[in-house]
């Protein structure tokens, strides 16, 4: 009787104890983990809707040209990196 019960009391003890700490582990990590958002994003569309046409029919799209919407030329292409050894 007694080894049941020091079982059942012991168990019930680990479980407390264990998700104790799952439930105050958020707040005593808080600190540690922590993160930031872009503070200036920016984004560039080109919204030039000529040369596009849309055709209910066939529910497609055929869109004309679009414009270099880059701040900034791309970075050169290396063709040593960019070429997969065989």
């Amino acid at each position: 009787m007694y080894q049941q019960w020091a079982r059942l009391f012991f168990a019930s003890l680990g479980a407390a104890v264990f998700f104790g700490g799952v439930a105050v582990a958020p707040w005593l990590l808080a600190p540690v983990i922590t993160s930031q958002a872009v503070q200036a994003p920016e984004m560039s569309l080109d919204v030039v809707t000529s040369g596009n046409s849309y055709s209910d029919a066939t529910n497609t799209m055929t869109v004309g040209s679009i414009d270099n919407c880059l701040m900034t030329d791309p970075p050169a292409i290396t063709p040593s990196i960019t070429t997969p050894p065989i």
